[in-house]
């Protein structure tokens, strides 16, 4: 294939002698693209190798299929190979429909002497003619237009172009027919509710048809491209929170942690013909979540005081989320406290009475205010001997107050109080206190087997006290000797607190104190005397020590020594010991006393 104007021999032959050689040469110097032809040139000639004159020749031809002969002489005058033109042609040669081009060509020249005959033939093919135009085509939004620009064959030349969806079907998007350079075009949002309900993109094709200057078709060229739904199309959701109260009183028009839950109303709605997939709900203490459109959810009861946000976020079928929120703020609620202060038996008035038959007792109690809402709505106290079933009511008490209750306390028996305070939000708590049996020095009940030291008995067939066992000597026991978790204490300095670190701010103190004790004084058979008072340890405190129990051994008799606190001429704290025995008379041994309290 040659270039333009570019001279080529497509055959050459000799003859048999080898004088003459008849060649053919083409050239093809234009193109009609309109007429899909190319117009080419044709020369029919002879090489000769010598000198001479040759006459009477005849030459026939053929050039793409149109035939002739000629007839004539011809004379060299120089040896060597000359060239004779013997037939030129010229003429437009047509190309197929895909613009492809070629002709053949042949030559005869008939034998004459003093040469032979020869033939020659050949074929000169063209450059292809462009059917179609060319274009630049991009991928574009639904709801958008594009600008096709086009590179036209032939400034004669029309086109249509159209957007196909690159499917099964070959639906028409969108056509438009120009005969200029260019052509814009668009394809409504709506149609992507038909073509992308579950997706981001469309393929689609670009068909680029080409048309002569009547509108007769050429050919067409496909450019595959991409339609997307514009990221702006999302699915839309709408969250609103209400409250749902647990026990708190709807007047109260507030969250409550513990008693507030949250009615989530949720709407979602997917875009342009997608569906939601699936729902995420997240807030302060809860995360929920769910397949498809969301309706409504009922949060578990919150737990988390402050102002907190509550997220929805939705998915639709083409992987697009959209989110919505709403607030919240809850009040912090706990249940009620309460923290028990002493008690002890008192008289009528609550002066301090070890025998006595009522007990008084303090409480302080502590509730949420809840946003100055929450009260306490029930105060209920009772209480029983230690031991049954049967529970007595008392009064509602006032609340951070001393309290005096009783009057049937039996000097003999523990007694268990309970106090249970209730608020508004059915919240409880419950505290218990214990009343010992009534304080005396010793306790001989009439026709009874037992004996009680420091405080009444009611046990039969024991020796009941609260103190700890102590052996200042030799401690003979026919048996084992429990003390229901109470340590052991075993005095070691005579004349010296001993001081021990328990833990927890509670201390122990200690002391072997030598005694001389006249029991002169009588209660009929008992006989009795007191020794000189004992100062507390140094720097216990008044109000929290108490003694826990001492033994005393004597040379003769049976004695039994029971101490008590009782304050001095200054006021000042002091154990006051007796000694109690079957007989009159001086007793000399040794006591020892522990002492719990803080400092």
């Amino acid at each position: 294939m040659s270039n333009a104007g570019e001279w080529v021999d497509i055959a050459a032959s000799n003859d048999s002698a080898g004088r003459v050689s008849l060649r053919i040469g083409a050239r093809w110097t234009s193109q009609d693209i309109a007429g899909n032809r190319s117009f080419v040139e044709v020369v029919v000639y002879v090489m000769r190798a010598m000198a001479g004159f040759f006459n009477n020749y005849d030459t026939g031809w053929s050039v793409a299929g149109s035939q002739g002969n000629a007839a004539g002489n011809w004379r060299t005058g120089n040896n060597g190979w000359t060239r004779v033109d013997l037939y030129t042609w010229s003429g437009w040669i047509g190309h197929d429909s895909a613009g492809n081009g070629s002709y053949q060509c042949s030559a005869s020249l008939a034998a004459k002497a003093p040469m032979a005959a020869v033939s020659v033939g050949g074929t000169l093919g063209l450059p292809r003619i462009p059917r179609t135009s060319s274009a630049d085509v991009a991928d574009f939004e639904f709801g958008g237009s594009t600008t096709v620009t086009i590179h036209k064959a032939s400034a004669s030349f029309n086109h249509r172009v159209e957007v196909f969806a690159n499917g099964g079907t070959w639906a028409l998007l969108a056509r438009v027919d120009t005969s200029g350079a260019s052509a814009s075009l668009s394809v409504p949002l709506d149609q992507a509710a038909t073509y992308c309900a579950n997706n981001g993109w469309l393929a689609i094709v670009f068909r680029i048809t080409t048309y002569d200057a009547a509108w007769n078709g050429i050919g067409f060229v496909d450019y595959y491209k991409g339609l997307y739904v514009p990221a702006s199309v999302v699915p839309t959701c709408g969250l609103t929170l209400a409250r749902q109260d647990v026990g708190t009183p709807p007047a109260w028009g507030l969250w409550v942690v513990g008693h507030s839950k949250a009615k989530a109303s949720m709407t979602a709605s997917g875009a342009v013909g997608s569906t939601i997939t699936r729902w995420q709900l997240t807030g302060p203490d809860f995360t929920y979540n769910g397949s498809g459109a969301p309706n409504s959810q009922t949060t578990d009861l919150l737990r988390s005081a402050g102002t907190h946000k509550a997220t929805l976020t939705v998915w639709d079928s083409r992987g697009r989320t959209a989110a919505a929120s709403a607030s919240l703020t809850a009040v912090a609620w706990t249940p009620p406290v309460v923290t028990p202060g002493v008690a002890e038996r008192t008289d009528p008035a609550g002066v301090a009475d070890y025998q006595g038959q009522w007990a008084t007792l303090s409480f302080a109690e502590t509730i949420a205010t809840v946003s100055g809402k929450n009260t306490v709505t029930n105060r209920a106290m009772r209480y029983r001997k230690r031991g049954s079933t049967s529970w007595k009511t008392i009064a509602t008490p006032t609340p951070n107050h001393q309290l005096t209750i009783g009057g049937d306390l039996d000097p003999t028996s523990f007694y268990e109080i309970e106090l249970t305070i209730t608020d508004a939000l059915a919240g409880q708590a419950t505290t218990t206190w214990t009343v010992a049996a009534a304080q005396v020095s010793i306790h001989l009940p009439a026709g009874g087997k037992h004996v009680g030291l420091l405080r009444a008995v009611s046990d039969d067939e024991a020796l009941d006290h609260p103190l700890a066992v102590v052996a200042g000597g030799d401690l003979l026991v026919d048996g084992a000797i429990t003390q229901q978790g109470r340590p052991v204490v075993t005095c070691t300095s005579n004349g010296v607190w001993h001081e021990e670190d328990l833990g927890g701010g509670l201390y122990r103190w200690t002391q072997v104190v030598d005694l001389s004790v006249a029991t002169t004084s009588a209660i009929g058979s008992v006989y009795y005397g007191g020794a000189p008072a004992l100062a507390l340890p140094p720097g216990a405190s008044v109000s929290s020590w108490f003694v826990a129990w001492r033994q005393m051994a004597y040379s003769s008799s049976i004695c039994w020594a029971v101490s008590q606190p009782i304050p001095d001429d200054t006021g000042a704290p002091r154990l006051s010991v007796w000694v109690v025995s079957t007989g009159s008379g001086t007793r000399a041994g040794q006591i020892c006393y522990t002492v719990y309290g803080t400092k």
